[in-house]
């Protein structure tokens, strides 16, 4: 026969429970209201949603963050190819215009110049015992007679296909090409450019409506321009003058009082001049 099993208490003195008890316990522990677990759906689908804000943010920082790595790599690359079409284009011709125009200088001319040169300084040194740049004499020696002028050190080069300037040089050559069909005459680049200019107001006195030479040679204190003219006939009141003769309008078939009383045109009272018998002043 089997025998039943004892429940043996874990702890000395205390009751044992049985199963049921246990169960019953662990429902009660586990038992939630109603309340709890409507707020508890809720709480999950708020975070479900939650979690959908924060995966797409996430998603958007990722694509701004590619996005802006491949503007800058495109940034430098296209700079790289425009500093490598401007050297081809640019740098690289001028480069070689320019060492073969002193290539063509010869050592011995330049040796020959400077040795000129020191002779003319030595001679004036033994002459004069010392030369200062502040103290010597033109008329005898001069160190900068024999400077070479800057036109001599310039090299003429082709129109360059600059890169940097390929926008502005199209936009030049269609504003010319349409300069020259409306007026029939070329334009240079600063005439189109002083076209393209914004027109600022003109002042009395400003130097915008005229370029530097002609603000040299203009002299001192002069006022003589288009808008002070204009603002002194409105302080004289030359503007409110006419062209219509009164006097000769008054001798005609209809003078100008008939008009005044047909319009009812009111007037100021114009009283007589009369010479008052009695003294301004007269004692009592």
């Amino acid at each position: 026969a089997i025998l039943p099993k004892k429940i043996i208490s874990s702890r000395p003195g205390t009751r044992s429970l049985s199963t049921a008890s246990l169960r019953k316990t662990e429902d009660w522990l586990a038992y939630k209201p109603y309340v709890q677990l409507i707020m508890d759906a809720e709480n999950e689908k708020i975070s479900a949603m939650t979690q959908c804000v924060l995966d797409a943010e996430n998603h958007y920082n990722q694509c701004l963050d590619d996005y802006v790595r491949q503007a800058e790599s495109s940034d430098l690359r296209r700079k790289e190819m425009q500093h490598k079409k401007w050297t081809e284009r640019v740098a690289e011709p001028l480069q070689k215009t320019i060492e073969s125009y002193i290539d063509t200088q010869t050592s011995e001319d330049i040796e020959k110049r400077r040795r000129w040169l020191l002779q003319q300084y030595l001679e004036y040194c033994n002459k004069k015992g010392s030369a200062f740049m502040r103290d010597y004499d033109s008329s005898e020696y001069d160190p900068f007679i024999n400077r070479l002028c800057k036109q001599y050190l310039r090299v003429s080069t082709p129109v360059f296909k600059d890169p940097l300037l390929q926008q502005y040089q199209k936009r030049y050559e269609e504003e010319k090409v349409a300069l020259h069909c409306e007026t029939g005459r070329l334009y240079s680049a600063k005439e189109i450019n002083e076209l393209n200019l914004q027109k600022l107001p003109r002042a009395p006195l400003g130097r915008h409506t005229m370029n530097t030479v002609e603000w040299l040679k203009t002299p001192y204190g002069y006022i003589e321009s288009d808008v002070r003219l204009k603002s002194r006939q409105k302080v004289r009141g030359s503007i409110n003058q006419g062209t219509l003769d009164f006097k000769t309008w008054a001798g005609t078939k209809y003078p100008p009082g008939i008009f005044s009383t047909e319009r009812n045109i009111c007037h100021k009272r114009m009283f007589a001049d009369k010479t008052s018998s009695v003294p301004a002043y007269s004692k009592h």
